[in-house]
């Protein structure tokens, strides 16, 4: 596994890959697209295990 962190409009955003699969930090595509945090919280928690791949 890697993590690497990448700059997006000027925000931070951590990236992660495991398997050869890419991930994003959640929390940090919200932050850059102006979402609380509770709100991103609120999204994960109805999403599927095939959303969240």
């Amino acid at each position: 596994m890697e993590n690497n962190l990448m700059i997006f409009e000027e925000q931070h955003v951590e990236v992660f890959e495991l398997n050869g699969v890419i991930y994003f930090n959640p929390y940090h595509v919200g932050n850059c697209l102006e979402m609380a945090e509770s709100t991103v919280r609120n999204y994960l928690s109805k999403m599927n295990i095939n959303q969240v791949k």
